[in-house]
């Protein structure tokens, strides 16, 4: 294996690191298109647009579904066809 100097690995470094920050960078913004998608829909679907409307009725949704009351409802995601 071919020995680095200290410049040639501080420049790899260099390299590497703008490489992890864009790919970080992407992710951010693939997760914030999710919870666009995601919240335009429950919007759409239930006439919900805030957190504590949400939270409302999930939980309400939850009691007067469910036999059980630790049982917890997983609704169908808005990206499966």
């Amino acid at each position: 294996m071919k020995k680095l100097t200290d410049s040639e690995l501080s420049k790899k470094i260099s390299k590497l690191n703008q490489e992890l920050n864009r790919l970080q960078e992407q992710k951010k913004e693939r997760e914030n298109t999710r919870k666009i998608k995601l919240a335009e829909y429950i919007e759409k679907e239930y006439n919900i647009t805030s957190i504590i409307e949400f939270e409302t009725y999930f939980k309400s949704f939850n009691r007067a579904n469910s036999p059980h009351s630790n049982e917890i409802y997983t609704a169908p995601s808005p990206y499966e066809e």
